[in-house]
């Protein structure tokens, strides 16, 4: 199977080490406008550089989209106008008209597409729905989520990542969808600056609080930082009727435990470092089960309307902050 790789930027450096060891793939094909970076990134994993336009004029069996937001849509367009299976990293657009376009686009074509929110192939969040789904935790009433960044990320990343909400959180409030099987009803969401001061400049905030309440009832509460001084920390609890459960909870989460230790709680181990190394398995397996999509063997677990819906749960949060109020949450089925 001929891969392209769209974008060799940090994202794109994962993805291109699990395609190049994939066993279903025979050739991977690194394309960005930067050549120097394609080049060097092809360098490292036995792949071939190229440009885009180089790139799809090989005729590639799947397209794998990490280039930069403003970047994504059109390639996607592109990948279902040759029919081609595509994997795009979240989100599909950055603005939301667009979204809506992209998703009636791609439905009308048949397109095969599978956005990337890794958490979904998380072992321990997996599990977690798992239980969820078979009544494991009787009636699940809250669920605790936390996203904590180990350190923050610089301005030049922050004046094009479309905010806190839109980039960091997009992934909790997809986790929050998918492990409970229900979408968001209404976002009561606050934030501030206390970490970097550059992202007032930018109306984003570094720390936030939210409360998602779901159609099936649940509360989530989601609190999120760009900036953990001990590591990496993405976790979530559910709390139900008959059990409760967490994932992320683990040796290397970045947590001073203060009560004596029980037996059989491990301590000692080094907290993860970042996003790369906590979800370093996820990613691998979400790549894996993409192959198979591009074979014909599975069908996308996150297909665009499904994006949408969570994409739009990130504006809302938005629209909460400014207004300092819960607001309702529109759903794909409102817009297509």
């Amino acid at each position: 199977m001929r891969v392209v790789l769209c974008g060799a930027g940090h994202i794109g450096a994962v993805h291109a080490q699990n395609l190049a060891a994939h066993r279903r793939v025979d050739e991977l094909v690194v394309a960005d406008l930067d050549t120097a970076r394609a080049g060097a990134l092809a360098a490292q994993t036995g792949a071939r550089p190229a440009t885009p336009d180089e790139a799809f004029m090989l005729g590639p069996d799947a397209v794998v989209i990490a280039a930069a937001t403003p970047a994504h849509a059109g390639l996607v367009q592109r990948a279902v106008a040759g029919g081609i299976p595509c994997f795009c990293e979240k989100p599909l657009s950055g603005e939301l008209e667009e979204s809506v376009a992209l998703v009636r686009e791609v439905e009308a074509a048949g397109g095969v597409v599978q956005v990337g929110f890794m958490r979904r192939f998380d072992a321990g969040i997996r599990a977690l729905r798992e239980m969820i789904q078979a009544g494991e935790l009787g009636r699940v009433h809250t669920m605790h989520v936390a996203t904590h960044d180990h350190e923050p990320p610089d301005e030049p990343y922050v004046a094009v990542s479309g905010g806190m909400f839109r980039d960091q959180l997009i992934h909790d409030f997809d986790m929050v969808r998918w492990v409970t099987s229900s979408e968001v009803a209404t976002v009561y969401a606050a934030g501030a600056v206390r970490s970097i001061p550059f992202a007032e400049r930018y109306d984003d905030v570094d720390t936030c609080a939210v409360v998602l309440t779901m159609t099936g009832g649940e509360f989530a509460l989601v609190a999120g930082t760009r900036e953990d001084g001990r590591g990496e920390d993405v976790r979530v609890e559910a709390i139900g009727s008959k059990d409760s459960a967490a994932a992320g909870l683990n040796a290397r989460t970045p947590l001073r435990l203060l009560d004596p230790h029980p037996t059989g709680v491990e301590t000692g181990h080094p907290p993860y470092a970042g996003f790369i190394e906590r979800f370093g398995d996820a990613y691998a397996a979400e790549m894996d089960h993409f192959m198979g999509i591009a074979n014909g063997d599975r069908a996308p677990t996150c297909p665009p309307r499904d994006a949408l819906n969570t994409f739009l749960v990130a504006i809302a949060a938005e629209r909460s902050r400014a207004a300092g109020a819960p607001v309702d949450v529109e759903h794909a089925e409102d817009l297509l």
